[in-house]
């Protein structure tokens, strides 16, 4: 029984150590039946919204936000951390892991985004939308072809677009006072941390002032450096490629909407407008306090 429990040990101490960072988070991704319809949008063929598969209400709200409006939205079901990141998976990623920082719920939204870009990745989407389900439709969302066509034109190597001008921190429970009040919660909070992040061998991490760059490309668009949230962001083709490569070979330690700030030459740019934006009365995020 002994020598039995020794050579498994030994197994698992070798595979931890010389299996591949993507390998381990590919094979703790769970199967999921996505088969997406096409939203409608010229510049954008689908919208990914993520949601757990027991908020309905959610869903439905969702849904019908963006169906008058004629846009259709396609539901990933969540990855649910409390039910669905077992220990086997903190072991397994110990390596990469810091469970010191990062709750079941957080390593479950991490795993919802990254199944999204890995699906893209591998059916060569053009672009991709994805959203969560705590957001609010503030603006047709058609006029997204507008943005798209215009920053093709201006910058076609870009990456990402936010939908949205800056995450708004909804600290205060009257949300009403706190509408309109843009915070880079990016740049204000995660360099707390900033020493542990400078630690790593990849990605580099560049001093603070750097993320809180802003730089006007248009009346209508704006290049960014650093932001926090993902509830609202489109992907372009090579967007989709550059952060599929790098979640696979990151060490994390944050959230994924910050760590997302750090991939390597990442093209990031925002609206000068909200489009879908935060909804700031929804109930608290399904990833707090889950541990």
């Amino acid at each position: 029984m002994a020598i039995s429990f020794l050579r498994s040990f030994f197994f698992f101490l070798v595979t931890a150590v010389t299996l591949p960072l993507w390998s381990v988070l590919d094979s703790h991704l769970p199967e999921r039946d996505f088969s997406p319809e096409r939203c409608g949008l010229r510049s954008v063929p689908y919208i990914a919204c993520i949601n757990l598969a027991h908020r309905r209400e959610k869903k439905t709200r969702i849904d019908s936000l963006f169906t008058q409006h004629g846009v259709h939205v396609s539901f990933f079901p969540a990855v649910h951390g409390a039910t669905e990141v077992h220990h086997s998976f903190f072991t397994a990623t110990s390596c990469f892991l810091k469970k010191n920082h990062l709750t079941k719920g957080e390593i479950g939204c991490i795993l919802s985004h990254y199944w999204l870009i890995k699906y893209a990745y591998e059916n060569t989407l053009e672009a991709i939308w994805i959203i969560e389900d705590d957001v609010d439709v503030v603006k047709d969302p058609y006029c997204i072809d507008e943005l798209v066509e215009e920053l093709n034109e201006l910058h076609p190597e870009w990456d990402m677009l936010h939908t949205n001008k800056l995450f708004y921190r909804n600290s205060n429970t009257d949300s009403q006072k706190i509408r309109g009040k843009e915070v880079n919660n990016f740049s204000d909070s995660i360099f707390l941390l900033h020493g542990k992040a400078s630690k790593r061998r990849f990605p580099k991490v560049y001093p603070q002032v750097y993320y809180k760059r802003s730089l006007p490309c248009s009346n209508t668009l704006k290049k960014i450096t650093g932001r926090g949230g993902l509830q609202s962001y489109i992907l372009s083709k090579k967007g989709i490629e550059k952060l599929y490569r790098y979640y696979r070979s990151l060490k994390w330690l944050f959230p994924i909407d910050i760590e997302v700030n750090f991939a390597p030459n990442l093209q990031l740019y925002s609206p000068t407008f909200d489009i879908v934006t935060q909804w700031f009365s929804a109930t608290i995020s399904d990833t707090k306090g889950i541990r």
